[in-house]
């Protein structure tokens, strides 16, 4: 058996966590324990059901899905960049900002 030792940072879980194991009859370890396998139980099975439908799309993908995906992604990383930047530079430069940059 492996233990395990809690250090709460809020001192009223662990206020808590004693008067209700001692109203159920069980011990804090016993109830923290069951507490911990419910809520993994939980967990668990609601990343099997996320993990499940992942591969139900993935064996849903036909080679030719991915083949066009992989085009499609191609073109348009291939095309020009939306966003084009210039220097809009007045005439006057009474700081020297546009010198400070060789212009």
């Amino acid at each position: 058996m492996s233990g395990l030792a809690l250090r709460f940072s809020n001192p009223e879980t662990h206020t808590r966590l004693r008067l209700v194991a001692d109203e159920l009859g069980t011990s804090m370890n016993r109830l923290v324990e069951d507490m911990i396998e419910r809520e993994l139980d939980a967990l668990s099975m609601s990343l099997e059901a996320e993990l499940q439908e992942t591969i139900e799309r993935l064996r849903k993908l036909r080679h030719v899905d991915i083949e066009r995906s992989v085009q499609q992604w191609a073109a348009a990383e291939g095309q020009a960049d939306p966003i084009v930047a210039r220097a809009n530079v007045e005439e006057e430069d009474p700081f020297g900002i546009a010198a400070a940059f060789g212009r």
